[in-house]
C-alpha cells in the first residue's frame, strides 16, 4: 500500500508529464497553427519599449506610401494602400525584437491568404518613420524594371502593384530605433506591376491623386473591396471584386456551393479508371473534383 507520501510524490509526477505533453504557446492559436515559430510568438527583447504610432503618424505613413505609387508613371495596375491593424501588430511584434533585419517570412496573416512583405529599417540617430519611408523610396535610383538589382527591394515592395494593405510598429531599443512595416501582399520580384497607361487595367476603379513631388498620378482605389480573395479566387481590379472558381462564391469566395456529382467525368469513373486521388493536392483538381477530394458530401 502506498504511503500518502507516495501517492502525492506520483500524483506530482504525474501532472508534470501531463503538463510537459501539452503544447504550450504564448500567442494566439491562429498564429502558432501557422507556424509555431511566428513571429506574434516570440517573446520580446528586455530593453524594447513599444513606441505606438499616433493615428497622425499611420495617415502619413499611408498617405506618403500612395504618393510614391502614385510617382510611378507607367503602372497600369497599382492599387491603392489602405492600413490594416492585424499587418500593425504583427510589424510592431518584430519591432520589438531589435534586430535589423526581417522575420524570415514568419509574419503571415491568417485572415490574409499569400505572402507578407516587410521592410525594415534601423538608426541610433534622429532619424523619423517618415524619414524611414523616405529611404526605401530613394532605392529608386538603382531600379530598372525588369532587372534585378541589390538593394533595391525595399523601394520594390512599396510599389508592387498587388500590395493594397500596410500596417507599421516602431520600437525603442536602448539608443537604436526599429521601424517596421509588413505588406499584404509581399513581393520580391523586379517586375513590381504590369507596364501599361496609369490606371489602364482599372477604369471602373480609378483614383487621381498627387504624387510626392505634387503631380497627379493615378491608382486603382479598391478600398472597399473585399480584404482578399480566398480559394483561389482572382482579384479583379477593374470591378474591385473576387472572381471565384469552382465550388466557392461570395464576396470573398468563401462560401462553399456544392454540385450532386464532381464537374469533371474522369472523377465519376469507376475506382480502376477514376483519376487519382493524390491529385487532390492541386487546386485545378480541387475545383474539378470537390467531391472526390473531399471538399463536398457525396449525395449518393
Amino acid at each position: 500500500m502506498l504511503s500518502t507520501m507516495q501517492t502525492v510524490g506520483a500524483v506530482l509526477m504525474l501532472s508534470i508529464v501531463l503538463v510537459a505533453g501539452r503544447k504550450r504557446h504564448h500567442c494566439d492559436s491562429k498564429y502558432y497553427e501557422l507556424t509555431p515559430a511566428h513571429t506574434m510568438c516570440l517573446t520580446d527583447k528586455p530593453n524594447a519599449v513599444a513606441v505606438p504610432l499616433t493615428q497622425e503618424t499611420e495617415h502619413e505613413i499611408l498617405e506618403m506610401h500612395n504618393k510614391i505609387r502614385a510617382d510611378v508613371t507607367d503602372a497600369a495596375n497599382m492599387l491603392k494602400m489602405e492600413w490594416d491593424e492585424r499587418l500593425a501588430t504583427v510589424a510592431q511584434k518584430w519591432a520589438m525584437q531589435c534586430i535589423l533585419g526581417h522575420d524570415s517570412g514568419r509574419r503571415g496573416e491568417p485572415d490574409l491568404p499569400g505572402s507578407v512583405g516587410q521592410n525594415v529599417a534601423w538608426s541610433s540617430g534622429d532619424l523619423t518613420f517618415l524619414g524611414a519611408v523616405q529611404m526605401w523610396a530613394d532605392e529608386i535610383v538603382d531600379f530598372q524594371y525588369g532587372v534585378w538589382t541589390d538593394g533595391t527591394g525595399h523601394y520594390i515592395q512599396q510599389v508592387f502593384a498587388g500590395a493594397s494593405r500596410i500596417g507599421c510598429g516602431q520600437s525603442a531599443c536602448g539608443n537604436n530605433k526599429y521601424f517596421v512595416c509588413n505588406y499584404y501582399k509581399g513581393t520580391m520580384g523586379d517586375e513590381p506591376y504590369q507596364l501599361g497607361r496609369p490606371c489602364s487595367q482599372c477604369r471602373s476603379s480609378c483614383q487621381h491623386i498627387r504624387g510626392s513631388q505634387g503631380r497627379w498620378g493615378s491608382l486603382c482605389d479598391c478600398t472597399n473591396g473585399p480584404d482578399a480573395c480566398f480559394n483561389g479566387g482572382i482579384f479583379n481590379i477593374n470591378t474591385c471584386q473576387c472572381e471565384c472558381s469552382g465550388i466557392w462564391g461570395g464576396a470573398d469566395c468563401q462560401e462553399k456551393h456544392c454540385p450532386n456529382e464532381d464537374f469533371d467525368d474522369m472523377c465519376r469513373y469507376p475506382d480502376a479508371l477514376r483519376r487519382p486521388q493524390h491529385w487532390c493536392q492541386y487546386d485545378n483538381f480541387q475545383s474539378d473534383c470537390p467531391i472526390l477530394c473531399g471538399y463536398c458530401p457525396n449525395p449518393n
